[in-house]
């Protein structure tokens, strides 16, 4: 079901190619660390996602970052299968959570129908555009009927690279709805955008979408 790497070396990390850029992947690999200290709290939103998930089910979250949503998602006595790009913040997030977060890219996705539930807080929103609609299709498949998808992005009009070199995606409503409904058929999706900051400390503006097999 997944590709994985060893825990290795930082090196073996940024030899991966996953969907993000070379750059957006060494910047958290060299500050896993720092990055790791800049939240301490979950989404206000993961609660939300939660409670549309069949309880004690199996989630899949991609990009667990510092582990802070995952130990959130196993406290609530969920079945947790934690994903991240970076060698360097899966050994965070698995020292955090007391179980191992696998190293693996968005594209290498090949569950069928094995979850409840997929979460992406602000993980695809580094994705390329142009594989947004190829992982929506992957993640799809990997949801059990009737299991949920949430995922946020930072929005905007183009792809482009924030001040650390990272790749954001940009994307905007009507794109991301022309996204999810060209990749699967759902039952439903919903789009929800608010104002807030990121990593950078900057006022962002972000979407996420909401979507049920």
């Amino acid at each position: 079901m997944r590709s994985c790497v060893d825990f290795g070396s930082r090196e073996a990390a940024l030899a991966i190619r996953c969907s993000m850029s070379s750059k957006t992947l060494e910047f958290y690999e060299r500050h896993a660390e720092r990055y790791a200290m800049f939240r301490s709290k979950p989404s206000s939103r993961l609660l939300t996602f939660l409670g549309k998930c069949k309880p004690e089910g199996d989630i899949l979250e991609l990009g667990a970052g510092a582990g802070v949503e995952a130990a959130e998602i196993l406290s609530q006595g969920f079945k947790l299968y934690a994903t991240d790009g970076s060698v360097e913040l899966a050994k965070i997030a698995s020292t955090r959570i007391g179980q191992t977060v696998r190293v693996m890219r968005f594209m290498e996705l090949s569950a069928v129908q094995a979850y409840d539930g997929v979460y992406a807080n602000a993980s695809l929103t580094h994705a390329p555009r142009s594989e947004l609609p190829i992982i929506f299709s992957k993640v799809y498949a990997s949801l059990k009927v009737g299991g949920v998808f949430w995922a946020s992005f930072k929005a905007g009009c183009r792809e482009d690279n924030d001040r650390y070199g990272r790749h954001y995606n940009f994307i905007g409503h009507e794109r991301l709805a022309s996204y999810m409904t060209a990749a699967a058929p759902w039952a439903a999706v919903e789009l929800e955008s608010w104002l807030g900051t990121g990593y950078d400390q900057r006022q962002t503006h972000w979407v996420a979408v909401t979507a049920v097999r």
